[in-house]
């Protein structure tokens, strides 16, 4: 997203925050979801936190521990010992393939919700551009391309690339051929900034796909895993992160064996700590494959590579995930990768200290049976989210993230589950393309204060981007609910709704949906379209809002606009 348009959205974003379109203590009259999407049971409080953790258990051999009993394992936080909720061990299931989810919707309803089920994990490759150099980009390029053609395609993977931006190159599908050929069309110049789509074929008319750019590499790389965070946290269970790079731009997270006292870090520790959090919160796992192989001297190949290859590492072993280092089968380490991170157990916990104040938790997990060896989440930040307003520097922050979180180039951000109606002008809609936002009440954090009445926040906002020209945005809107509990019930039955209005010429627009819980500062994001007729046409009517609400998985990624 170019540099002014992000401008655009944070001004648009510092509007929400003053703008109050709704204040309910009485009886809304909320839009109803599609029965095809049924809401979890159970209401998100601001002030309970569930600790998900994936557990993989491996033996001397490095073979799966599939047995486990729960009276086997204890999880300690801090050192004490917490209880477990629930204990299961997931893996694939060879006679139930994963599949594209069919939501039935109408025509002119879209939604962020999942739509594609998995068979007990997700797979994510991310190719870093921004952080290698050329001839292992290219080197890793083909060892991509060979895991593909030998893999069984019997799990979901999705493929981004990392340059200037995070580019999604193939949503999730299991058809090897569609990725194959996606990455034959990527092409660049090393460790260099994307300057254009990578999937963009007119770009390859020119000498490349890159170019120098003098963005920062360190905030490009921490966004790019914050978005990640956003578009896998609806999806349930473990999400392996394969992502192949060079090194990490700063340290990782703080010590946490508090006999070798803190770190020192650099100016970006917060942000990297935060990041980390997210994206063990969203149940992500790092597999780093350093595409450098046995490069450098010859014969002390970790000395000479040690510190970039030690914040691959850490950020690995911080998330559950493992480093592939030292070596140049690059397809067995993405293939290994993908076959540990697919089968684990998975447990969860209340934290007994109920004491949100901010710091980094550590979690131990356990086992009484001899010679097995665990992988998982080193530990949590345990913030407070009903403390509002945060700082200057994490508001600015929150602003950042839901922007880019409408990049449209970007696939949808699951963080807050919607429903959307974008509903073309007409004299009901005062010329105006009105969107109905349906929000699930599920994902949004709900907090019962004195006054008896369950608070909630969320803001919307869309934006709509024309062939040509700049987007227009619908300036945004904050839901504040005060809800009783009648009226509270029924939304828990419905959904909260939102509503937005753009004023937009004739032509044919792609739209951009977003909402963010300003308590949760839980986001969600979509991708909608709209026709907005000539209505001095004679005989102009008002179209359908496209063709279809919810195109198939994209064999390849949309040219940017």
């Amino acid at each position: 997203m170019k540099l002014s348009l992000l401008r655009s959205l944070l001004a648009g974003l510092v509007a929400l925050a003053t703008c109050t379109v709704y204040s309910q203590t009485g009886n809304p009259q909320p839009e109803r979801p599609s029965s095809q999407q049924k809401p979890p049971e159970y209401v998100y409080r601001t002030t309970t936190r569930l600790v998900i953790l994936d557990l993989v258990a491996t033996d001397a051999q490095g073979r799966t521990v599939s047995d486990l009993k729960p009276e086997e394992v204890q999880i300690f936080e801090n050192g004490k010992e917490q209880t477990k909720r629930d204990f299961s061990f997931l893996q694939p299931n060879p006679e139930q393939a994963a599949q594209q989810v069919n939501l039935h919707l109408p025509p002119d309803v879209y939604t962020n919700a999942q739509q594609y089920k998995g068979n007990s994990s997700y797979n994510i490759i991310l190719f870093d551009v921004l952080n290698t150099s050329f001839p292992n980009l290219a080197y890793a390029h083909d060892q991509l391309i060979k895991y593909l053609d030998n893999a069984p395609p019997n799990q979901p993977t999705a493929i981004f690339a990392l340059g200037n931006k995070l580019w999604l190159l193939h949503d999730f599908t299991t058809d090897h051929q569609a990725l194959k050929e996606v990455m034959r069309k990527f092409k660049g110049q090393g460790s260099q900034l994307v300057t254009t789509s990578p999937d963009d074929e007119k770009a390859y008319k020119r000498k490349s796909t890159f170019t120098t750019m003098g963005a920062d590499r360190v905030w490009t790389t921490l966004d790019a895993f914050r978005s990640l965070a956003r578009i896998m946290s609806a999806y349930k269970g473990r999400k392996n992160l394969i992502w192949i790079s060079e090194s990490f731009v700063v340290d990782t997270m703080p010590d946490m064996n508090p006999r070798r006292g803190p770190l020192l870090m650099d100016e970006y520790s917060r942000e990297v700590e935060q990041m980390s959090d997210a994206l063990m919160e969203a149940q992500i796992a790092i597999y780093a494959i350093d595409p450098a192989g046995l490069s450098g001297d010859a014969f002390r190949p970790m000395l000479s590579r040690y510190s970039a290859q030690s914040s691959l590492r850490e950020m690995a072993e911080r998330t559950g995930g493992q480093a592939f280092t030292n070596r140049n089968d690059l397809d067995v380490g993405i293939r290994t990768s993908i076959d540990d991170g697919s089968s684990y157990y998975t447990t969860s916990y209340t934290p007994a200290n109920k004491t949100w104040d901010g710091r980094m938790r550590k979690i131990e997990v356990k086992t009484t049976r001899p010679g097995v060896k665990l992988r998982y989440r080193k530990g949590y930040y345990a913030v407070d989210p009903t403390i509002l307003p945060g700082s200057k520097k994490e508001v600015k922050q929150t602003s950042i993230d839901f922007a880019q979180a409408l990049d449209p180039d970007l696939p949808v951000s699951t963080g807050l589950l919607f429903q959307a109606r974008v509903i073309p002008p007409s004299d009901q809609t005062q010329n105006k393309v009105r969107v109905i936002f349906a929000l699930d009440p599920h994902t949004i954090a709900f907090d019962k204060k004195e006054d008896g009445l369950e608070h909630a926040e969320v803001s919307c906002i869309a934006w709509a981007f024309p062939v040509k020209g700049k987007p227009i945005g619908s300036g945004g809107g904050t839901v504040n609910a005060k809800l009783d509990a009648e009226t509270f019930k029924k939304v828990m039955q419905s959904a909260l709704p939102c509503n937005q209005f753009l004023d937009l010429a004739p032509g044919n627009y792609m739209l951009r949906l977003g909402v963010i819980d300003q308590f949760s500062k839980r986001i969600g994001a979509l991708t909608a379209w709209v026709t907005v007729p000539d209505r001095n046409e004679p005989g102009a009517t008002a179209p359908a809002s496209s063709p279809s609400a919810q195109p198939e998985a994209k064999k390849e990624p949309d040219k940017p606009m």
